[in-house]
């Protein structure tokens, strides 16, 4: 298992850095693929603990969220980057009233309305959440084009970004790790994840801070101070990520999300942390002067 967990972590590691690096449309694809797979996942977690009866609405729905997102990152220009964010506000809008039918023949109110909700949020969790990558792999500066690049190592500032989220998450889940084996006592979230402990994850804050300190100073000019924070906040937030999707598999009654990586598990079992810890740190990026290169 170990051996299955190092050659998966080989092989997986640098590919998904020699994207963040490379950009789109490599990285859009990839999200692309990635949120399929998720979908699947998620539906098939949600279906197995009985909050939905079919799959299907909550796939289409995701895929119809991810492409609205998607598209204006690989078309900045259609329809236009002032006119997509109001058509996206008005069809995610839309299509929260439309997911309202899934339930229509339920047969009990209550279970309508908790399928209805559950669809949106399985749709959102992966459709979502996911593409904010997308828009963090497209920063730059405000005055700045898509090749602008930042810091000693003058990576491109939307790699710098990606680099910084992907450093401070997989920082963090060592630290937490080896903090928590060698300090735990008290269990975090005992019912979710047994294995998880408080020392384990101020231990985790603590390297994802140094960690993001040296990442944010090296790859986007940030402050280091202001890189620590942001390296132990991002970090703690992902932490939030892997008890929710831990969460859903309780529910369910499973391990894993699936079987995608050798060792490792399925996709959901990957990204939990990206999912919360990405559109923190875009939100925070784009606070602080970032912009989505053609926007």
């Amino acid at each position: 298992m170990l051996g299955q967990r190092l050659l998966t972590a080989a092989i997986g590691g640098p590919l998904v850095i020699a994207v963040a690096l490379l950009g789109d449309p490599w990285l859009s694809g990839l999200l692309a693929v990635a949120v399929v797979i998720g979908l699947l996942e998620a539906s098939t977690l949600l279906h197995q603990a009985g909050f939905v009866r079919r799959r299907s609405p909550v796939i289409v729905a995701g895929l119809v969220v991810a492409a609205v997102l998607l598209v204006p990152v690989v078309l900045p220009d259609i329809p236009g980057p002032q006119q997509a964010p109001v058509l996206a506000v008005a069809g995610l809008g839309l299509l929260v009233a439309l997911l309202g039918a899934v339930g229509l023949d339920a047969g009990d109110p209550r279970q309508a309305v908790g399928e209805w909700a559950t669809t949106i949020l399985g749709a959102l969790y992966i459709g979502l959440l996911l593409p904010a990558l997308a828009y963090l792999g497209n920063l730059t500066l405000a005055d700045g084009s898509a090749n602008t690049v930042l810091g000693p190592w003058t990576i491109r500032a939307g790699a710098g970004w990606l680099l910084f989220l992907l450093a401070v998450v997989w920082s963090f889940d060592s630290g937490a790790y080896f903090g928590g084996r060698r300090f735990g006592r008290r269990k975090l979230a005992p019912m979710i994840s047994p294995g998880k402990t408080v020392e384990g994850v101020v231990a985790g804050a603590l390297v994802a801070g140094l960690v993001g300190a040296g990442a944010g100073w090296s790859w986007l000019d940030l402050s280091p101070w202001l890189a620590l924070v942001l390296g132990a906040t991002v970090g703690l937030i992902g932490q939030f990520g892997d008890l929710a999707e831990s969460l859903l598999k309780r529910a369910a009654g499973v391990k894993d999300s699936g079987a995608l990586f050798p060792g490792h598990g399925g996709l959901l079992d990957r990204v939990d942390s990206l999912l919360f810890s990405g559109p923190l740190l875009l939100a925070v990026a784009t606070v602080i002067g970032a912009r989505v290169a053609g926007s």
